[in-house]
């Protein structure tokens, strides 16, 4: 068997191009030298400035000049794009704080001289009252203002009395009164329940129409009002309501219809009378239904 020479035992697969570790050639090197101070965009276009002449001996084909172009111009429009939308949010958002403040301001306006209103037509109904000219608005007006004072001053007492009540008493208190009112009954719920009464009767009955009559009115020192039964201050000339029922509205010998069961058909009586015959009848006996008589 001969041996091989030395020239073919080469290996087939070993790359043959240039290594990274080889010295580049004196084409590749760039002739232009840095500026001490040059930023990395400057570099940039050096770099590819000198690229290009490279490539071309210096006259840039219509395809290379048709992209420089247009990349300086995509770089203006992103350039103008991004201040643009940076001014729009910062309009926007001098726009929202404003409008905020505008409506605050203007619903602060409204309340005052809704406020203010309220005054003078309170102002205008106690004045009317003294010199004995309000009508009826005007003393309901009084009326509510006086029931709101009350409520005020109650609930003022009562933060007043929480604030003396030390902690002991408050506890003793809490036990106290859940002992104390366990099973009884105060008057307001007694006025609840009994209103609740009255109003599960009036549903239970048949209302059919209503008429209208002059309430009893007291009369008073002022012109054109009065007192109704319970002392509040009313218009001489109210209109009550009344309503009647259909019992009452019923005329003498009129037969009142009773409502009657629903009937069912032929199936339904046939099974009624199977049922009725299998009953046995109390009046037998067991002899009797022995000897097959019923």
């Amino acid at each position: 068997m001969s041996r091989r020479q030395p020239s073919d035992t080469f290996t087939r697969f070993t790359s043959n191009s240039i290594h990274a570790s080889q010295k580049p050639s004196s084409t590749a090197q760039m002739n232009g030298t840095a500026p001490a101070s040059e930023t990395p965009q400057q570099k940039v276009a050096r770099l590819r400035a000198e690229l290009r002449a490279q490539r071309e001996g210096g006259q840039p084909s219509f395809g290379d000049r048709v992209v420089i172009g247009g990349r300086r111009w995509a770089d203006r429009l992103h350039r103008g794009a991004t201040f643009a939308l940076l001014g729009f949010t910062g309009i926007t958002a001098v726009v929202a704080v404003y409008g905020m403040f505008s409506l605050v301001t203007h619903s602060r306006r409204q309340k005052k001289a809704f406020i203010d209103s309220e005054l003078d037509r309170l102002r205008a109904a106690q004045q009317a009252f003294l010199r004995g000219e309000a009508d009826a608005e005007q003393l309901h007006l009084l009326e509510q203002e006086r029931a709101g004072e009350e409520m005020a001053a109650k609930w003022k007492d009562d933060r007043e009395k929480q604030k003396t009540r030390g902690l002991w008493q408050k506890a003793k208190g809490v036990f106290a009164g859940s002992g104390q009112d366990m099973g009884t009954e105060t008057p307001e719920e007694a006025e609840r329940r009994q209103q609740r009464k009255s109003g599960s009767r009036i549903l239970e009955e048949a209302w059919v129409e209503s008429d209208t009559k002059p309430a009893a009115v007291s009369k008073s020192t002022v012109a054109g009002v009065g007192y109704d039964s319970k002392g509040r201050p009313v218009p001489v000339n109210k209109i009550e309501k009344i309503v009647r029922t259909a019992e009452s509205e019923r005329r003498t010998g009129e037969r009142v219809i009773e409502g009657q069961g629903a009937k069912g058909g032929l199936l339904d009586e046939v099974a009624g009378n199977a049922a009725a015959a299998a009953t046995p009848n109390g009046s037998g006996s067991w002899f009797g239904w022995l000897g097959g008589k019923s």
